[in-house]
């Protein structure tokens, strides 16, 4: 069971605390943020701590940190991913990036949704749709407040209180809010009656290529972590399936609990009644080698003097399409490296003299374009050869996908109207590492 989550800033200033299963002093979480702070650095941080009195959970987002404390009996992990889901729906309800200054902005919204996505220290309404329906402007305060007479008891209210209960009922009206139509839904993800205008459906399949490469070029390990997001803006009650060109290609895969599994399992079809809005629909893994859509070539040479640096990098196996965003980093050696003398035939080359790396900003590479090159050298600070050679980071983005995956039908049964649909397939480098 979850007792408490606060947000706190970088610093460790709560902003926002939520208590669940009785109240709890904040003397677990000052005892969390000195076991934090023994970490010179911050990216060494494990995010589960085992505290006298109860686990700490903590999980940082851009100059937050969100940290949930539980006792001795509860599942860490399903706690760990509540706390990404808090993170997503409010990146939602914010429709900006989850910091400070916004949830200090939206301290309300935030306040309403971490009490209605958990109630008694246990998972409650986690989906957005219906968070949507109890939550803000069209929620349940919008409704209750609405409800309440221009005068009560024959005291006349203020016209500014009479102006914002009658903008209020204008918009739940506008908006046909009726809690009972997701009460009886037969879908707990969506509620009745929805329609629209113009019925359409965006999917966004997104790769994630974690690769480890060696100085032979070879491919040590390699994975592709996907994400199938839907955006459904559709009328009724329909019932939707997805057909992938290549699912056997899927190694493993987790979805939304709208999905009917045992059509996966059975014909690898995608099937469900989707919620309404913006969701996750699935992730899925392969673990097969692919062709990569980049390769990187980087030869350094050191001596106690110094080193000479040649690193070459181009784009192959894009589909025609160019990459972006393409970004080389070369943590060298800090107690060889000194200084550096280095150029580029494309982009801009940073060195950080306090931390020794070299950071290569390309930019965009074209799949039939020429390679780009870096080279120099460095000198030696201590006379003395660095202990290993650095591995070269890579970081890239793409208009299509590294897999191959893409949709080959998507169609819906039980309405009778014809939506329009959008496709979007993406990747981008995740771990993606080069020995030297």
């Amino acid at each position: 069971m979850l007792n408490s989550i606060y947000i706190l800033t970088k610093d460790g200033e709560v902003l926002i605390e939520k208590h669940y299963s009785g109240y709890r002093d904040r003397a677990s979480v000052d005892t969390l943020l000195v076991q934090m702070n023994k970490y010179s650095d911050q990216e060494e941080v494990p995010p589960i701590f085992n505290l006298i009195n109860a686990i700490a959970v903590q999980i940082k987002q851009k100059d937050l940190i969100f940290v949930a404390l539980l006792n001795k009996e509860t599942q860490v992990f399903g706690v760990v991913d509540f706390l990404l889901r808090l993170i997503d729906t409010l990146v939602s309800f914010i429709g900006d990036e989850v910091v400070e200054a916004t949830v200090k902005n939206h301290f309300t919204t935030v306040y309403l949704v971490m009490d209605e996505m958990m109630d008694g220290g246990v998972p409650n309404t986690t989906e957005l749709s219906l968070l949507r329906e109890v939550v803000g402007d069209r929620g349940i305060t919008t409704r209750l407040i609405s409800s309440v007479p221009g005068s009560i008891a024959g005291v006349e209210l203020p016209e500014m209180f009479r102006e914002t209960l009658e903008k209020s009922q204008r918009t739940s009206a506008q908006n046909g809010l009726d809690i009972d139509f997701v009460m009886s839904s037969p879908f707990p993800w969506r509620r009745s009656g929805l329609k629209y205008l113009s019925n359409k459906v965006y999917i966004d399949i997104t790769e994630r290529i974690d690769c480890l490469i060696d100085r032979n070029q070879m491919i040590i390990s390699m994975e592709v972590m996907g994400d199938v997001q839907l955006t459904c803006e559709l009328s009724g009650m329909p019932e939707t399936s997805l057909v992938f060109n290549k699912p056997s290609l899927i190694d493993d895969a987790s979805f939304h609990h709208c999905v009917q599994l045992q059509r996966w399992l059975s014909g690898r079809v995608v099937a469900c009644v989707p919620p309404d809005g913006t969701f996750k629909l699935m992730t899925y893994k392969i673990n097969q080698q692919l062709p990569l859509p980049i390769y990187c070539s980087p030869q350094l040479l050191f001596t106690n003097a110094g080193g000479k640096v040649e690193v070459t990098v181009g784009a192959k196996q894009t589909g025609g399409k160019p990459l972006d965003d393409v970004v080389v980093t070369i943590p060298f050696s800090k107690t060889h490296c000194g200084t550096a003398m280095l150029t580029a035939t494309q982009g801009e080359v940073q060195f950080d003299d306090a931390t020794k790396e070299c950071k290569w900003i390309i930019g965009r590479l074209h799949a039939e374009g020429e390679a780009a090159r870096l080279s120099g050298t460095i000198t030696s600070s201590s006379g003395l050869m660095p202990e290993s050679s650095p591995t070269v980071q890579l970081d890239f983005s793409m208009q299509s996908g590294v897999s191959g995956l893409r949709i080959e039908q998507f169609n819906i049964i039980k309405e009778s109207y014809q939506p329009f649909k959008g496709f979007k397939v993406s990747s981008r480098a995740g771990q993606f590492h080069v020995r030297s």
